[in-house]
C-alpha cells in the first residue's frame, strides 16, 4: 500500500483538524517499525511519549542512580543540587578510570537533570510523618504488649488523648486561576500564629470529649470586645506564654477526668505518648512549681513505647487528620461567606471565631472514624459488638420518655404533698389521675400521634393537589372577621438578632439557665445552636437573595 492510501485510512491518526498526516510524518513514524514491534512497550512516566533521547554519558548516569537508590534506602533527602553535586563526583571518578568520552562542554543543566529523571524514572515525593524513625519490626512485640496491658479494660472505658497544633489563620499557597503567559501570583506575609488544640476519645467513639484549645493570652482581644466568658465557650480554653500543653495542665487534666471517673465509678485506661509533658503523677519533673499532682484512683495511665505514635496511637491514625480537614472545610466555607456578603475576603479571622469553627470540627468527626482508627492502630482485641456501631439496648435501662414520665409524676407528688399541708380542698380527683396505673401502664406510643394516619388524613383531603410552594402557607381559618397576620421580620433582620442572642449569651455570667422545676439549659448548647442559626440564615440569603421574608 503506498502512504498516500495509508494516511487516508480510518486506523491513521490525523492532524487536530481532522485532515490526513503528511507522507513523510507517516514516514518518519514507520521507520524501523521492525525493532520496535520486537521490543516491549515502555512503562513508567515515560510510557506515553514516542522518543526518548539516548543518554550521552551512559556510565555517569548508570551510577548516578545506583548512589540515588541506595540514598532512598538510607533515608536521605535527595534534591536537585546533590543530584548534580553526586553527578560532579562521578564524573571525576570517571575522568581518572578514562572509562566515559570527555566532558568538555557538558554542563549539569535543568534539560539533562529532567531527561536523565526521566530515563530512570526519578521524580519529587514530599515526605509525610514520623514513621521513618520506627523500626517496625518490634511492633509486633509492641502492639501485643499494649493488647495485654489493655485487656482488662472494657471499649468504652480504653480512651487516648493526644496534641496537636493548629495554625488556625493559615491561608491557602495556591489558587485555581487561568493560566495566561507570564501570570504571577504575588502571596503576603503568613501569618503563623499557633494554638494547641487536645483531643480526647474513647475506643467505641461514644465518648468524644469536649476539646482543649491551648493560646497564648488570659483574655484575648475578641473575649475582651465582647464581654466573653470562657466557662461558655464550646471548648475547654487555656491559656500559658508557649500555647502548649505543659505539665500544670497535663495534671489538671488528670485531675479532672479522675474525679469525673470517680463520680460516674468507672476505671478507665488512658493511652497517651511519652512527651516529657505528660509525666506520671507519681514523678513529677524537677523543675515543676504547679499545684500537686493529682493522685489517680480511677484512671490508669498506660504509655506507647518511644517513636511510635504514627503506628501505635489511633489519634494519629486519621482522627487528627480527620479533624483538620474537616476544619479547613469550614475555614473555605467562612471565607466564602465572607466573600459573598461583602465582596472582599477577610483578612485573617480571630480566636473566638477559630474557637467555633473549631468545636464545629470536632463534632463533625465520627464515631465510624474513631472505631476505624483504633481497629488501624491494632493496640486491643476489639469486639464488634462492643462497638458504638452495633451496640445493643438494655431493657433495664428506662428510656428518655420514660425517665421524663417518671420525673414529673414525682414532681406533681410534692406539689400535691404541698397543697395538702396548707390546706387545700378538692384534690383528690388528681391523686386518683396520678395514681392511675392502667394510665401509667399503657403503652408509650399511645402519648404520640400516628403518623400513618396524619399522611393518610392529609390525602384524603387533596394534600396532593397542591404545589409544592403553597405546602405549609395556607390562610388560617377565620369566622367571617377578616384577620390580619403579624408582619415576619426579614432575613437579614433574623440573621443580626441571632448574632446579637449569641453574643448576650456570650456574656452570661453563668453556665445554666434555670427552667421550671429542677431542669436548666446549657449556655454552652444555647450559644452552639444560635450560632449555627445564625449561619444558616447567612446561607438562606445567598442561595435566596431575593427572598425578602422567612
Amino acid at each position: 500500500m503506498k502512504l498516500a492510501d495509508f494516511a487516508l485510512l480510518n486506523e491513521c491518526p490525523r492532524r487536530p483538524d481532522g485532515q490526513p498526516l503528511a507522507i513523510s510524518s507517516i514516514s518518519d513514524h514507520l521507520k524501523g517499525w521492525k525493532e520496535k514491534i520486537k521490543k516491549e512497550p515502555p512503562a513508567g512516566t515515560t510510557g506515553n511519549k514516542q522518543k526518548e533521547r539516548a543518554s550521552s554519558y551512559p556510565f555517569l548516569e548508570h551510577f548516578l542512580a545506583l548512589w540515588i537508590d541506595a540514598a532512598e534506602y538510607a533515608k536521605v533527602q535527595v534534591t536537585d543540587d546533590i543530584i548534580r553535586a553526586q553527578a560532579r563526583i562521578i564524573q571525576e571518578e570517571l575522568v581518572r578510570a578514562n572509562v566515559d568520552k570527555p566532558y568538555d562542554g557538558f554542563e549539569m543543566s535543568n534539560g539533562w537533570l529532567q531527561r536523565f529523571k526521566n530515563r530512570h524514572n526519578i521524580g519529587r515525593l514530599r515526605t509525610h510523618g514520623q514513621s521513618g524513625d520506627i523500626d517496625q519490626s518490634a511492633l509486633p512485640a509492641q502492639r501485643q504488649h499494649l493488647k495485654q496491658k489493655l485487656a482488662t479494660f472494657s471499649p468504652e472505658d480504653r480512651y487516648n488523648c493526644d496534641e496537636s497544633g493548629l495554625v488556625f489563620n493559615k491561608q491557602p499557597q495556591s489558587s485555581n486561576v487561568r493560566l495566561d503567559k507570564g501570570k504571577q501570583l504575588r502571596g503576603g506575609k503568613e501569618d503563623k500564629i499557633r494554638i494547641t488544640t487536645f483531643h480526647i476519645v474513647n475506643e467505641t467513639g461514644t465518648d468524644k470529649r469536649k476539646i482543649w484549645v491551648i493560646g497564648r493570652a488570659a483574655k484575648p482581644m475578641p473575649f475582651r470586645q465582647n464581654r466573653i466568658n470562657p466557662a461558655n465557650l464550646p471548648v475547654i480554653y487555656r491559656h500559658n506564654k508557649k500555647a502548649w500543653l505543659l505539665t500544670g495542665l497535663w495534671y489538671e487534666f488528670l485531675r479532672k477526668l479522675n474525679d469525673e471517673m470517680r463520680i460516674a465509678r468507672r476505671h478507665i485506661a488512658l493511652v497517651t505518648d511519652n512527651c516529657p509533658t505528660h509525666p506520671q503523677p507519681t514523678s513529677p519533673p524537677i523543675d515543676y512549681k504547679g499545684p500537686p499532682p493529682p493522685i489517680l484512683s480511677h484512671v490508669t495511665l498506660v504509655y506507647l513505647p518511644p517513636n511510635t505514635t504514627s503506628f501505635l496511637q489511633p489519634l494519629d491514625a486519621g482522627i487528627i487528620a480527620s479533624f483538620k480537614a474537616a476544619y479547613r472545610r469550614r475555614y473555605a466555607q467562612f471565607m466564602v461567606e465572607h466573600f459573598n456578603s461583602y465582596g472582599k475576603a477577610p483578612l485573617k479571622i480571630d480566636i473566638l471565631q477559630a474557637i467555633y469553627l473549631i468545636a464545629d470540627s470536632w463534632d463533625a468527626v465520627t464515631e465510624d472514624t474513631i472505631v476505624h482508627c483504633w481497629k488501624k492502630a491494632a493496640i486491643t482485641e476489639f469486639s464488634e459488638g462492643s462497638s458504638g456501631l452495633s451496640s445493643q439496648i438494655n431493657c433495664d435501662t428506662p428510656s428518655p420518655i420514660e425517665h421524663f414520665i417518671s420525673l414529673e409524676q414525682h414532681e406533681c407528688q410534692q406539689a400535691l404533698s404541698l397543697l395538702r399541708e396548707q390546706g387545700v380542698d378538692q384534690i383528690e380527683c388528681l391523686e386518683d389521675f396520678l395514681n392511675d396505673e392502667e394510665r401509667l401502664d399503657s403503652p408509650l406510643d399511645s402519648f404520640f400521634p400516628d403518623v400513618r394516619a396524619i399522611v393518610h388524613d392529609g390525602v384524603a383531603e387533596g394534600i396532593l393537589l397542591h404545589t409544592s410552594e403553597s405546602l405549609d402557607r395556607s390562610e388560617p381559618e377565620s369566622d367571617g372577621d377578616d384577620i390580619s397576620t403579624l408582619p415576619v421580620i426579614g432575613i437579614e433582620t433574623a440573621a443580626h438578632y441571632s448574632f446579637e442572642l449569641q453574643r448576650l449569651l456570650q456574656t452570661l455570667p453563668v453556665t445554666h439557665l434555670p427552667l421550671l422545676g429542677r431542669n436548666s439549659l446549657s449556655v454552652e448548647e444555647l450559644i452552639t445552636s444560635t450560632y449555627k442559626l445564625h449561619s444558616a440564615l447567612l446561607r438562606y440569603s445567598l442561595l435566596y437573595p431575593t427572598s425578602l421574608q422567612i
